[in-house]
């Protein structure tokens, strides 16, 4: 009998043992499992989300632009999440949605690249889902973000369109895909996405509803851009001594007034000088016009002295030069503008040594734009250089140069 109370004990006891191992098990899992909620629950909580596109499943934050290490600094909130996700990837993986949540971890701690190719590994799955394809979209916007890569937006554009042919009702990919076409600027469609956003969400008093519809007010009304335009096409059709149209377009624009002249106007003149047209005196005409007015106006001389350099090159018998010049500047201008510093730092080299053999301020100009470019191409030091180059060479009066000095101290600093 003692032997066997001894063994019925023994049985009861390793019973309990493994229903305690177990429940242990059950509530650890049960733990992992979370990782994903948890991340969405911080999204939820944070009082402003750090994206502009929906993650899926979160709840409604206000957007505000994070300030830099704000959402990717241990002490934030959403962050302390998301790094401890990331810090338990060997049991997260385990989890249903373990590959999921340290992708969209890894974005909330500000490596988005990272987090679109994890991203994307997923969607290559037959089981990938429609929240799978939205927040690869989300991550493929904040990567154009950080880049300026506009190839990444319409891949990000991509992405929600295929999550919404996975999930037509989702409204997540619904309310991206009309945020994405905004960041494109593709103002119309923009619009009309809003408006099939704030229809098909049909929560009474949805305050993603109500965000969509600021956007939605914003995407109808004329852009800066939008204003501009027009006011380019009235200066562009007035008599060479009519100053109240181009008066009234650089006080609205003074910024896009002088960079039409300086980059557009002038090189018009270069092209059309080179190719002997007869338009090529209207384009300086203008570039004049807005020079002189802008002197007048605010003591801006760059643009003026520029015009002054041609007719002198002209009158010396060196207009191609200058014409040459203009067109090759024009050509690095575009080069910037879309991004490739690489390839307009020898192109804007050429520009500023054509421009120096005529004697026109604008050499100044073409070393600011390199010097910005070798910024991008983190090549601090010498473009550091330039800069001072550029400053101690300028006239006071080329107040804008001058500002774009002052503002170039990181990459991707130059504007104008």
């Amino acid at each position: 009998m003692p032997n066997r109370s001894v063994g019925r004990t023994a049985l009861i006891v390793g019973l309990l043992c493994c229903c305690l191992a177990a429940t242990v098990f059950v509530v650890r899992r049960g733990a992992l499992d979370s990782s994903q909620k948890a991340l969405i629950k911080a999204i939820s909580r944070s009082g402003a989300r750090p994206f502009l596109l929906r993650v899926s499943g979160a709840a409604h934050a206000p957007y505000r632009t994070p300030r830099r290490g704000v959402f990717d600094s241990p002490a934030s909130a959403i962050a302390a999440v998301a790094h401890d996700v990331l810090a338990r990837q060997s049991e997260v993986k385990t989890e249903k949605e373990g590959a999921h949540a340290l992708a969209l971890a890894t974005l909330l701690t500000g490596k988005a690249a990272q987090s679109v190719v994890m991203l994307e590994d997923l969607t290559r799955s037959k089981d990938a889902n429609a929240a799978v394809w939205n927040d690869l979209a989300v991550a493929r916007h904040e990567a154009a973000i950080v880049t300026g890569d506009v190839r990444s937006l319409g891949a990000a554009l991509a992405a929600v369109d295929r999550a919404l042919m996975i999930d037509p009702n989702a409204l997540e990919p619904r309310f991206n895909r009309a945020a994405i076409l905004e960041s494109l600027r593709i103002r119309a469609a923009a619009a009309v996405a809003w408006e099939n956003y704030c229809r098909a969400d049909t929560e009474a008093k949805s305050p993603w509803v109500a965000e969509a519809r600021e956007h939605l007010s914003a995407a109808q009304e004329p852009s800066s851009q939008d204003l501009w335009s027009a006011a380019q096409r009235r200066i562009e059709t007035v008599a060479p001594n009519d100053t109240a149209i181009v008066d009234a377009a650089i006080r609205a624009f003074p910024r896009d007034a002088r960079s039409a002249g300086e980059s557009l106007y002038l090189s018009a003149w270069g092209e059309a000088w080179l190719a002997r047209r007869a338009d090529a005196a209207r384009s300086l005409a203008l570039a004049r016009l807005i020079g002189a007015r802008l002197r007048v106006m605010n003591g801006e001389a760059l643009l003026g002295d520029a015009v002054a350099a041609i007719d002198r090159a002209i009158a010396e018998g060196f207009g191609d030069s200058a014409a040459r010049a203009h067109v090759t500047y024009r050509e690095a201008r575009l080069l910037v503008r879309d991004r490739k510093p690489r390839e307009a730092v020898p192109i804007l080299a050429r520009a500023e040594h054509e421009f120096a053999a005529i004697r026109s301020p604008m050499a100044l100009s073409a070393r600011y734009y390199r010097a910005a470019a070798l910024f991008d191409e983190r090549h601090a030091e010498e473009a550091t250089t330039q800069l001072a180059s550029v400053w101690r060479w300028s006239a006071p009066e080329y107040f804008s140069l001058r500002a774009g000095v002052v503002g170039t101290r990181t990459p991707s600093g130059a504007t104008g």
